[in-house]
C-alpha cells in the first residue's frame, strides 16, 4: 500500500497522466480493468495471490489494447525478458530514481519498449549471438534454464513459504510443489532441500 500510494501521488502530479484505480491483488484486477479500461497497467511481480508475470500474460491476452509495465524489486536480469515474453512493454526496478517511472509509463503509452540501457544492451547482445561461449554459468544464467513456473516456485521458497502455502498460492497440489522442487534441485545442481532454500533465499535478496 505504501508503494502504491507513492506511485499514485507521483503519477497523479503529472499533467498528462491520471491514476484511475489501483489494487493489491490478482483477483481484484479484473473488475477494475473491466470498469476503468486503463491505457497502461503497472504490474508488480510479487503479488500476494498470483505471480505478476502470469497476470501480465492473462492481461495481455484478455485486453491486448492495454499496455503493461512491470515494476518490481527483483533484478531485471532475472525477470525483464520473461516480462517482455509475457507481453509487457517494459520492466522497471523499484530501486530506480522516481522520475524513471514517469518516463517508463509515458514510453509504453507510445507503444515503445522501456528497459534500462544496460538491460537493453544485454538483450541485443543475446539476440545477435554475441554472448561469450563456454563461460562459467553464474547464479543469474543458471536461472535462465528455469521455466516461468519453476522461477515462481523458487521465488516463493526464497520468501520462506511452506510447501502447503506455495501450493495454495499457485493453485496446485503439494505433490506438484514437490515435483517442482525436484526439478529445481536438478537444474541448479543442488543436493537437498536445505541447499535449495539457501539458494532461493539468497536470490530473493537480489
Amino acid at each position: 500500500p505504501i508503494v502504491r500510494k507513492g506511485l499514485r501521488d507521483l503519477l497523479s502530479f503529472q499533467p498528462d497522466l491520471e491514476v484511475c484505480g489501483e489494487t493489491g491483488s490478482y483477483r481484484e484486477t479484473w473488475d477494475l480493468i473491466e470498469r476503468l479500461k486503463p491505457d497502461v497497467a503497472v504490474v508488480d511481480v510479487d503479488l500476494p495471490d498470483r505471480d505478476g508475470v502470469e497476470l501480465t500474460k492473462e492481461l495481455v491476452r484478455r485486453y491486448p489494447e492495454i499496455k503493461v509495465l512491470v515494476y518490481s524489486m527483483y533484478d531485471e536480469r532475472l525477470y525483464a525478458h520473461r516480462a517482455l515474453a509475457a507481453g509487457a512493454k517494459g520492466y522497471l526496478q523499484k530501486r530506480e530514481a522516481a522520475d524513471r517511472i514517469v518516463e517508463a509509463v509515458r514510453r509504453v503509452m507510445r507503444e515503445k519498449i522501456y528497459l534500462s540501457e544496460e538491460m537493453m544492451q544485454t538483450l541485443l547482445s543475446q539476440a545477435s549471438g554475441r554472448r561469450r561461449k563456454g563461460r562459467q554459468r553464474d547464479g543469474d544464467s543458471l536461472l535462465d534454464c528455469l521455466s516461468d513456473r519453476e522461477l515462481e516456485v523458487l521465488r516463493l521458497i526464497g520468501k520462506g513459504y511452506s510447501r502447503r502455502r506455495i501450493a495454495q498460492s499457485l493453485y496446485i497440489s503439494p505433490k506438484t510443489v514437490d515435483v517442482y522442487r525436484d526439478h529445481l534441485k536438478k537444474k541448479l545442481g543442488l543436493s537437498d532441500n536445505a541447499q535449495l532454500v539457501s539458494f532461493a533465499a539468497f536470490r530473493s535478496k537480489g
